[in-house]
């Protein structure tokens, strides 16, 4: 195995640990090779712990847009009236003024995601940026307060790890200089911080509270957070994929967001449906392409105009899905199906049999990858979308092949890495599809083995018992 050492990697973790939530703090070697499209203020000299000197330090205050982290990286073609009222939904924002809970919402594949992301570089051109806090839902990890821990572990780090603790400290000492009384109650919130981080050093002072108690507790310190974030900027908690929320932390979005509604406080929720606990003030729905988005997309896509019968085609076979869509050139493309007339691209033999659906696109996509590559992809569709690779790891005979084999996912991406440990399917449908395709005795059989490794791994911590009892009850081990 492999690490970085020496005196840089050490310096580097000292300046992480003294920066504020969100901020880049740099050394003088940094600063030099930075050009002008970046700016930057002077800290001064900085004490650091192992370095005999004081070290010139510096923070980053702009970050050009070209290097704004953006995983779709897509145009946006066709959704000009839906964004522009996202953005009509956020203006109170600086104002001082809450925008309440708005959603999102749209059928899998419909682009939500996109939007949003189209919608936050919009709203990144106002100042002040806003703060993004953003919680992941998931199908599989449905215990109580999941998504809230995730969205807190985006900003602490992972959870487990000492510098979530480390990252807390520094942060509730920030907000102390200006807002000592909103500092005491983030302190007062650690426990409950503790908890949802998965760092709590005193696990039976938590234990001993009663479970209302404990909620009252996350709201409170949720809230305080908030208030915290919002004192610098407009806050927009972004919540992806509630249709699969849990019904705590839907309650707990609903009251803080009723306890800020006099602040610049924002919900973003994105959904399949709107059934999901939080009573939207605003909704933005996505339907289905037309035929003249279709063509634009499509032209995009080639690099020239489709033709007429092209553009029927597509429109037919996605049903004005843009993912489908997406997914259906992607495999004209991969099988060379595609010649151009006077008129445009056209498909090489109309009588070609194409799949029928865009569940068999995706198996179609998901068949071309190397059959080890294939059986590790569908191992971790087990996992869910979001794979702990020491879970995986644990669920497969040959460390070696696991690796080549998430390297080979992500450039075919399939995955999509997000920490060394972490690895996401690039979407949930392709998660789906890969599920799909397993058997039913052999989906119970990984199931099992899904649940003795979590068991094995994290089987003293409660954070994972809803995890672990899902996976049981579909190896059918009740």
């Amino acid at each position: 195995s492999y690490t970085a050492i020496g005196s840089g990697v050490n310096l580097a973790a000292r300046i992480c640990r003294g920066a504020s939530w969100g901020e880049i703090r740099i050394d003088n070697k940094i600063a030099a090779r930075l050009d002008d499209a970046w700016e930057i203020e002077d800290l001064g000299p900085l004490d650091y712990r192992g370095f005999a000197e004081p070290i010139p330090t510096h923070v980053v205050t702009h970050v050009p847009p070209v290097l704004r982290p953006n995983r779709i990286d897509a145009p946006l073609v066709g959704r000009r009236t839906e964004l522009d009222h996202l953005e009509d939904a956020m203006v109170s924002l600086w104002s001082g003024r809450s925008a309440g809970i708005v959603s999102v919402v749209g059928a899998a594949g419909m682009g939500k995601g996109r939007l949003v992301t189209a919608l936050r570089d919009r709203l990144e051109q106002r100042s002040p940026k806003p703060i993004w806090l953003e919680a992941q839902a998931d199908e599989i990890r449905t215990q109580p307060l999941a998504t809230l821990s995730d969205a807190l572990s985006a900003a602490f780090g992972r959870p487990g790890r000492a510098e979530s603790s480390e990252r807390l400290t520094s942060y509730i000492a920030n907000v102390a200089a200006d807002a000592p009384e909103l500092a005491t109650e983030l302190e007062r919130g650690r426990l409950t911080f503790g908890d949802l981080l998965g760092i709590q050093a005193d696990q039976a002072a938590s234990a001993d509270l009663d479970p209302r108690t404990r909620f009252e507790n996350a709201v409170h310190a949720v809230t305080n957070l908030v208030l915290a974030e919002a004192r610098l900027a407009p806050v927009i908690l972004s919540i992806v994929d509630a249709q699969w929320i849990d019904p705590a932390t839907a309650e707990i979005v609903r009251r803080v967001q009723e306890d800020v509604s006099a602040d610049r406080v924002a919900v973003l929720v994105q959904t399949r449906d709107s059934d999901t606990g939080l009573p939207a003030d605003n909704i933005v729905e996505l339907g289905p392409l037309p035929d003249t988005t279709i063509e634009e997309l499509a032209r995009l896509a080639l690099g020239s105009s489709p033709s007429p019968d092209l553009v029927t085609t597509l429109a037919d076979r996605s049903g004005g899905n843009p993912f489908f869509l997406r997914q259906l050139l992607d495999y004209f493309r991969r099988n060379e199906l595609l010649d151009i007339r006077s008129d445009g691209w056209h498909v090489t033999d109309p009588d070609t049999e194409l799949p029928l659906d865009a569940q068999r696109l995706l198996v179609s996509r998901l068949d071309e990858l190397a059959p080890e590559v294939r059986r590790i992809v569908q191992v971790g569709a087990v996992l869910g979308r979001d794979i702990d690779v020491r879970v995986l790891k644990s669920m497969v005979s040959d460390a070696d092949s696991l690796k080549t084999a998430t390297t080979a996912a992500i450039e075919a991406r399939v995955w999509e890495e997000i920490a060394d440990d972490h690895v996401v399917f690039h979407d949930h449908l392709v998660r789906d599809a890969a599920y799909g395709m397993l058997l039913g005795s052999d989906a119970r059989t990984i199931h099992a083995h899904a649940a003795e490794a979590l068991s094995n791994l994290h089987g003293d911590d409660p954070g994972y018992a809803a995890e672990l009892a899902f996976h049981f009850d579909k190896a059918g081990r009740t």
